[in-house]
């Protein structure tokens, strides 16, 4: 399909500017809604995000008035997210790469190679084998809304273990200071007793008395 160059110059720009920054909106603003169009971690699955949604509001804009123009996009738009998958995997787990600008390379990569390759596929975009690339965007949107929720949903779970542990920690201390005063109160008429709490929780000693502190 024919676009103006300089319009898809402009928006595969805009994408990749777009991609940058959903990059970071779920750290910047964190929640059930950007976590569905931003990365949530830094897993090679979660960065699939950058090409997908771009991609797809770049498409939905070039195709405004171009009967079937979506469906050269969505043939690209799976593509492109297992090629992501694929060059993230070789570079990180294969290769044990860790460098930011690989990784900025790789994407300007893939959705170059997106927009060249949805620009080159003519029509007519018509017949049963092209309801494939729209049925393939909306398994990828679904196994992205799907991996979204259950994170939030893992991201909850660990949330709520770590207040029970908290809590039974609290609960310790709250028994261990009872007990305490407890022990206060049933030996309030024990003068060496009385004695040893001064030494232990008022740091007091009787004349003649030395403390002797031990270090490491």
């Amino acid at each position: 399909m024919i676009y103006p160059k300089r319009q898809l110059i402009l928006t595969a720009a805009a994408a990749i500017l777009a991609g940058c920054v959903l990059h970071f909106l779920y750290e910047w603003q964190p929640s059930a809604i950007t976590a569905l169009f931003s990365p949530v971690n830094e897993s090679l699955w979660e960065h699939v995000k950058l090409v997908f949604w771009p991609l797809l509001g770049a498409a939905l804009m070039l195709s405004r008035d171009r009967p079937g123009g979506m469906r050269p996009w969505l043939l690209a738009l799976p593509l492109m997210c297992a090629l992501m998958l694929v060059l993230g995997w070789v570079y990180h787990l294969v290769l044990g790469g860790e460098a930011v600008w690989v990784d900025v390379a790789v994407y300007i990569l893939v959705m170059t190679l997106g927009f060249w390759l949805a620009a080159r596929f003519s029509g007519p975009f018509q017949g049963i084998r092209w309801l494939l690339p729209i049925l393939a965007a909306a398994v990828l949107a679904l196994l992205i809304g799907v991996a979204t929720a259950l994170l939030n949903l893992r991201g909850l779970i660990q949330q709520a273990q770590a207040d029970l542990a908290e809590a039974q920690r609290q609960v310790t201390v709250q028994r261990q200071t009872n007990a305490d005063l407890a022990d206060a109160v049933e030996n309030s008429g024990d003068s060496d007793r009385q004695a040893d709490i001064a030494r232990d929780k008022l740091g007091l000693v009787e004349p003649g008395e030395v403390i002797f502190y031990f270090t490491d």
